[in-house]
């Protein structure tokens, strides 16, 4: 069953009936976001970055979907898509360009790289092509940071950043920037993170949504690269290219 964890929709301060509900001393039934302008059913399964707990800055404008909370095996979907307007567009624009002037660390707090990961998801998701200048740029600073001179440790947060950029780089681009990226498929660990089990390598992460991504890729050497997939060190990554394989030929029959 889901938790009624502090970060749901019923618990955010952009819930305009919070009070009421607080008032009434019983779990509202509904909430009024008033940043999406949604009225909310069962705001205790619903769930959005912006929630104060994951936007300290306080971003006004809403970024990504509204997630919902479900029962096993279905824990986790989209409830409502992101939303599309040219005021959300520029301004998420301006979240990406804030990405790419700071000096970029993948190894930030789990609160700031999962916001920005799903600014990238919502990117991905309108098509933006104006977010590819940046989106590239991230990604060269994100190989810097990874494999510079000083490279510095990269943590699960920063991977999912990584990650995003390139599928959302590979969407946007339909392919075309396929060879900025393909790299990152052979990225390995040099050494055990700490703190991580194997299934949570964060470079095993970031090979897995190469694979994930190159799956409606339609450059040419899109199979060559899902075979060299097939000999990754890890075998949930080994699994998708196989999977991926599958259905690209299958679509291609």
């Amino acid at each position: 069953m889901p938790t009624y964890g502090n970060d749901c929709c019923a618990k955010c301060c952009y819930n305009e009936l919070k009070q009421d509900a607080a008032d009434g001393g019983q779990r509202a039934r509904k909430a009024k976001c008033a940043l999406r302008q949604l009225t909310i059913d069962q705001p205790s399964r619903r769930y959005c970055i912006n929630h104060p707990n994951h936007n300290p800055r306080k971003i006004q404008e809403p970024v990504g979907p509204v997630f919902k909370a479900g029962s096993y095996p279905s824990l986790h979907g989209v409830w409502k898509c992101p939303p599309n307007s040219p005021a959300i567009r520029t301004r998420l624009l301006a979240l990406l360009e804030e990405m790419t002037q700071k000096k970029r660390r993948f190894s930030q707090s789990f609160t700031e790289m999962a916001f920005d990961a799903v600014v990238i998801n919502h990117l991905e998701a309108l098509r933006e092509q104006a977010a590819l200048p940046g989106i590239l740029r991230l990604l060269e600073a994100a190989d810097t940071a990874c494999f510079g001179l000083s490279p510095a440790p990269l943590t699960v947060p920063g991977a999912y950043v990584i990650r995003a950029a390139i599928q959302a780089g590979l969407v946007i681009s339909n392919g075309e920037c396929l060879d900025q990226v393909e790299s990152w498929l052979y990225a390995e660990s040099v050494a055990k993170t700490k703190g991580f089990g194997k299934g949570n390598d964060p470079f095993t992460l970031i090979r897995l949504g190469v694979v994930e991504a190159l799956e409606n890729c339609p450059r040419s050497e899109t199979e060559s690269l899902l075979e060299d997939a097939l000999e990754d060190p890890h075998p949930q990554v080994r699994e998708q290219a196989r999977a991926v394989l599958r259905r690209r030929k299958g679509v291609a029959a």
